[in-house]
């Protein structure tokens, strides 16, 4: 019983100390989690009465985007009741963790509902940085939903907090990369590519961070048709690391801009292997839709697959892509010389625009 006690006292420092630097040193951070791991299994029935080992997983996998790992360790949160069973502070990083989760899924209603909870619950973690992270992760959820306005105005706070402490450079980066993506929106070019650089100088010899922003630096060009560039940064962003779904989609769409088809088709099939296993239906969708736009030549299927997909959207509330592929619609409808649905469509897409604008002007 002694020596229970003993690694239950072990088990709270290691916790405190994962928080401690979960935003600091990725490394460090796995080594913590190891010797949790290790300590848990020869306790008997942890697993099954403590949801704070589930809390830490979750959180874990959801900084090293392990989303099956992550869904297991979610699935066991809300077996075990955190409503019932967390104090405040846990309770403020289950919202956090959740909606960052779903935020990875693309699932971008779920998650702002779950970052409104966690705010709610920041008031028992009064620290900056905390505060500093909060803004940046929900500067990022309204970077997803086109709301650049209150984006900017968040996640620009969240870089000065960050910046008054030593030892955050990878949040540092990771907000000047989320400043230039809402540039990238704004087709302010310039600015972009600035706040990309400004990453990079910061991310030092973070291999991850720096394939993250070669994926930024391959967007950036892809949004300005420069497809050949695009694609020299995008590959390079996969180069020795993960496969990016993501970056797999861009990396397709800009080879069937060039008409390579063999090569767009061989990334789509990667990238398609990788949403379905981890149930990522917003971009299993959006590979299906890339591939009927360039490659299917039966009208019927090409029009049910982006009825569908629009409707998939709206009821998200994706408008972004609603916009898209209302426009790839109303293309289409023109084309074949059905003007009443073409009209339809384009109304959609305006309608769409619309809803974008509603969103990027709320404060």
């Amino acid at each position: 019983m002694q020596n229970q006690t003993v690694e239950l006292d072990t088990l709270q420092n290691l916790y405190d100390e994962w928080f401690e630097v979960r935003l600091k040193d990725i490394d460090k951070l796995e080594e913590i989690k190891s010797k949790i791991d290790s300590i848990v299994k020869h306790i008997k029935g942890y697993i099954f009465t403590h949801p704070e080992y589930w809390l830490i997983s979750l959180g874990h996998d959801v900084i090293l985007e392990n989303l099956s790992e992550a869904a297991v360790s979610l699935d066991q949160l809300e077996k075990l009741g955190t409503n019932r069973s967390l104090n405040g502070r846990y309770e403020y990083y289950y919202y956090l963790f959740k909606a960052s989760y779903l935020l990875l899924k693309g699932e971008n209603k779920e998650a702002l509902k779950n970052f409104h909870f966690a705010g709610e619950r920041l008031i028992h973690v009064p620290d900056r940085i905390e505060k500093a992270e909060f803004y940046l992760k929900l500067g990022t959820i309204y970077y997803h939903l086109r709301r650049t306005i209150e984006s900017i105005h968040y996640i620009s706070n969240a870089l000065n907090l960050f910046k008054t402490e030593n030892g955050y450079d990878r949040r540092i980066a990771t907000c000047e990369i989320a400043l230039g993506l809402n540039s990238v929106d704004l087709r302010q070019w310039e600015e972009a590519e600035e706040h990309f650089y400004n990453a990079l100088n910061y991310a030092h010899k973070d291999n991850s961070m720096r394939a993250l922003i070669y994926h930024d630096l391959g967007l950036l060009y892809a949004e300005q048709n420069m497809s050949k560039a695009a694609i020299h940064w995008l590959t390079e962003s996969i180069t020795g690391s993960s496969l990016n779904y993501k970056t797999i989609y861009l990396i397709a769409r800009e080879y069937f801009k060039l008409g390579q088809i063999n090569e767009a088709e061989y990334w789509l099939e990667k990238g398609l292997m990788i949403t379905q296993k981890e149930k990522i239906n917003t971009y299993q969708i959006r590979f299906n839709l890339l591939k009927v736009l360039y490659t299917e030549t039966d009208k019927d299927v090409t029009e049910k697959n982006l009825r569908e997909g629009i409707q998939h959207f709206i009821n998200e509330n994706d408008w972004n892509y609603v916009e898209e592929y209302s426009k790839y619609l109303a293309d289409f409808y023109a084309t074949n010389q059905k003007y009443q649905e073409a009209v339809q469509y384009y109304q959609l897409m305006i309608k769409a625009q619309k809803k974008i604008s509603e969103m990027g002007a709320l404060k």
